[in-house]
């Protein structure tokens, strides 16, 4: 995993990327909540792919120069923390807790990459740019364990954390992109709480205890 080439196709292919973006759209559905696997113990299993990336993140030389102070690395440390405040006693079902765990700590490491508040120019977000980098780790990095049900569901929550609440339209490219919101909820109206769980993490630094 290359973050210069990454950051280099993200610069010269930007169509292409959200392309990507749409594609990964498509393909979500609550069913994959049902197709990942059950796992005997979620919450370490999560906390382990979630060190992994973040070590490959530095080892590739992650920096950190361009970051908003609201979204730098105390901001991960404080999701990391209420991450595991939230799931250490938490009786939902692995395929949510992974989602919910990984996509909690990882959601804003596009930071890094996108300036945040530039984003009212593009479609391709700090939570689109992170979902896309998620994808080019897993498919780079042999030693990363999630099924590919599982990959989805956290690239699912990292991209949907910012929680649109209406279509937004953003002139880009000289042409007008409308941004749907995610959705989060199954085909009964109930919440998928490994795509709400992302934000509740995010929010919690907010709100308080």
């Amino acid at each position: 995993m290359n973050l210069d080439l990454f950051r280099a196709y993200l610069r010269s292919h930007p169509d292409e990327a959200y392309q990507r973006v749409l594609e990964l759209r498509s393909q979500f559905t609550p069913l994959l909540f049902d197709e990942a696997p059950l796992r005997e113990n979620p919450l370490r299993h999560a906390r382990q792919v979630t060190r992994y990336i973040l070590w490959e993140l530095e080892r590739s030389g992650l920096s950190m120069n361009n970051v908003d102070p609201g979204h730098g690395p105390g901001h991960w440390v404080r999701d990391y923390l209420n991450a595991l405040r939230i799931f250490s006693k938490s009786e939902l079902s692995s395929p949510h807790i992974i989602a919910g765990f990984i996509g909690g700590v990882l959601h804003d490491v596009g930071c890094t990459i996108v300036p945040r508040y530039d984003e009212k120019n593009t479609p391709l977000r700090h939570g689109e740019v992170m979902g896309l980098l998620f994808e080019d780790m897993c498919r780079s990095i042999q030693f990363i364990d999630l099924t590919p049900p599982e990959m989805q569901l956290v690239m699912w929550g990292i991209m949907a954390h910012t929680h649109y609440l209406a279509p937004q339209k953003v002139m880009w490219w000289e042409k007008e992109v409308v941004i749907e919101p995610y959705p989060d909820c199954d085909e009964t109206g109930n919440p998928l709480f490994g795509i709400w769980l992302p934000r509740w993490v995010d929010r919690l630094e907010c709100s308080g205890s």
